[in-house]
């Protein structure tokens, strides 16, 4: 959103951005901006007697974890990865996690309300199709957003790139922002994506591609309806409500993977591999298609 300041007894517009690294107000290029995120609503740790008495709370998000990320290397990379997150917001990290589930309610939106919790705020949740559209907003205005069930295969009628425009979410530190109304502006981002889908067919991935980390949750449909029945869900959000400090300093608290580092390359997995051989598939069906329908060459 725009707002506006008194600078020198006249209105300045100026743009509303969450940018935890960066002051209440501050200025990047010359253009004025209001800062969103708020540092006191990110809740304190525990202390040792508040931890312990919020024990069976963590017990119940390390049993989601646990469940639904069963390989400890690519669990322990993504805990890094969103610990990173919420002990110095704002600070891009190069590559995001594509978390992959062969059937839905395993929880992978769920990533996000915790994370919300954990850091107090500034984290959102887009569909996919956001990424087929110009910037709007959402871009610069959460420290941490999930994009779910999203696809960057087809350029969109009036020229968008989604495949460009999650390059630029993830590596880029600006983005050029427009609003009805308004001049576009390049605004300055402090976001980290996450990705989630039901599907590899999403990204179009090669052997040279280092920005996306496969993390993937084997649990079919029967095992992920266990998940509600056990009302696992209830005890990970009831923690979320009643032990965001517990959950914090848990968080925190835990070692970093030697493989996690802000500026290294994603991590390899299987499913990375997988997702390059489904990429292969798709790539030789449309030239397929195209020599079937007489298309160019």
């Amino acid at each position: 959103p725009w707002c506006y300041l008194m600078q020198f007894d006249k209105p300045a517009a100026v743009m509303s951005i969450c940018a935890p690294t960066q002051d209440a107000v501050f200025e990047v290029g010359g253009q004025t901006y209001v800062n969103l995120w708020r540092p006191d609503r990110v809740p304190a740790l525990a202390t040792d007697a508040e931890y312990a008495e919020a024990a069976p709370h963590v017990a119940a998000v390390v049993e989601w974890f646990t469940t639904v990320f069963p390989d400890q290397r690519e669990r322990e990379i993504l805990l890094s990865w969103l610990a990173h997150n919420a002990r110095t917001p704002g600070v891009k990290v190069g590559w995001s996690p594509y978390i992959y589930s062969r059937s839905q309610g395993v929880g992978k939106t769920a990533l996000s309300h915790l994370m919300a919790a954990i850091m107090g705020g500034g984290v959102g949740y887009r569909k996919g199709a956001a990424l087929s559209s110009r910037f709007s907003g959402w871009e610069v205005e959460n420290a941490l957003v999930l994009l779910d069930e999203f696809t960057t295969q087809r350029a969109t009628n009036d020229g968008v790139d989604p495949a460009e425009n999650l390059k630029v979410l993830i590596t880029g530190h600006t983005a050029a922002i427009e609003r009805k109304g308004v001049d576009t502006i390049e605004a300055p981002t402090y976001c980290n994506v996450m990705l989630a889908a039901n599907n590899l067919h999403g990204i179009r991935v090669t052997d040279q591609d280092r920005r996306l980390f496969y993390v993937s949750s084997p649990l079919d449909g029967e095992e992920a309806k266990a998940l509600v029945t056990s009302r696992l869900f209830d005890r990970v959000y009831d923690a979320m409500r009643y032990a965001p400090g517990a959950l914090r300093r848990w968080l925190l608290e835990l070692p970093v993977h030697p493989e996690f580092g802000v500026q290294r390359r994603a991590p390899e997995t299987n499913t990375r591999s997988e997702a390059i051989e489904e990429s292969k598939s798709d790539l030789r069906s449309e030239v397929e298609d195209l020599l079937e329908e007489g298309g160019p060459g």
